[in-house]
């Protein structure tokens, strides 16, 4: 079994991440169910991620911004759209 790659930033990043997902997924009106199902996860751990109560992996971190409809994640400055420019919350 592969292990996955924690990110490397504390309990903050964690929940700043997990606001800014929750925050881009409403704005584009998905359910955490639907997303839960598309990324093969419980909604339960899906909702814990988004409150920052645990750590982002790397591999769900990306699967999730993917999920989104962005092109990239870069874990220092945040969500980045198809033109490169930095999703701000």
């Amino acid at each position: 079994m592969k292990k996955q790659q924690k990110t490397e930033e504390g309990p903050d990043f964690n929940k700043a991440l997990g606001l800014e997902f929750r925050t881009t997924r409403n704005q584009l009106g998905c359910s955490l169910d639907t997303l839960a199902q598309h990324l093969k996860m419980s909604k339960g751990n899906l909702s814990r991620l988004e409150n920052g109560h645990v750590k982002f992996t790397v591999e769900t971190a990306l699967a999730y911004a993917a999920a989104l409809g962005f092109a990239e994640l870069n874990l220092k400055t945040g969500l980045v759209d198809e033109a490169g420019k930095i999703i701000e919350g």
